[in-house]
């Protein structure tokens, strides 16, 4: 049910060629990089950059301007999230989730459970998306076939995404995020 998108999301990730060809590094924790995501100096934004690719952050988030993506728009995100809490969000994503970006679990009146984003609502019926690899497949359900409804605590956004980087690589990242990709 609800566990199944999170399926497909690692395993699309596990089968993206760009992700097969690196190698795990370590299971990040957000309390294991000290203080230094709050003093990172000079680091280098293209590799930054290059990460945000690579970890898939592109598929879901933008910096700047661009098409409008499923997840939440990075260009402002230092207004809420600096150094080691930007970095926290990033590793724990779950740990607090943007209200517009929530996953809606859906209990329809067939008995069947169904989860995704919520990408628009009417008096009448709701419009998700139950897989955001997949954001073309939109669902339309009739409120009134809608059983029960909840928002789940975990994040569409999948952990261990940066496990495949080292700690240089991270905090490029972070500093990429940080500049609002101004390189």
């Amino acid at each position: 049910n609800d566990g199944r998108f999170y399926v497909k999301i690692i395993d699309y990730l596990i089968n993206n060629d760009s992700l097969a060809e690196r190698r795990f590094v370590k299971k990040w924790q957000h309390h294991g990089f000290g203080d230094a995501p709050d003093n990172l100096g000079e680091r280098n934004l293209e590799r930054g950059k290059l990460v945000f690719e690579q970890a898939t952050c592109s598929r879901c988030h933008n910096i700047g301007p661009g098409e409008k993506k499923l997840g939440p728009d990075l260009t402002e995100v230092v207004k809420r999230f600096q150094g080691a809490k930007l970095l926290t969000q990033i590793v724990r994503p779950s740990a607090e989730i943007n209200k517009d970006f929530k996953t809606q679990m859906i209990l329809g009146d067939d008995g069947k459970m169904r989860t995704g984003l919520v990408i628009q609502e009417t008096d009448d019926e709701i419009h998700f998306i139950p897989n955001l690899l997949k954001p073309e497949r939109i669902e339309v359900m009739a409120k009134d076939s809608i059983e029960e409804r909840k928002t789940a605590d975990i994040s569409t956004m999948p952990t261990g995404l940066l496990d495949t980087f080292t700690q240089e690589e991270i905090f490029d990242l972070l500093a990429y995020i940080q500049s609002r990709g101004q390189q």
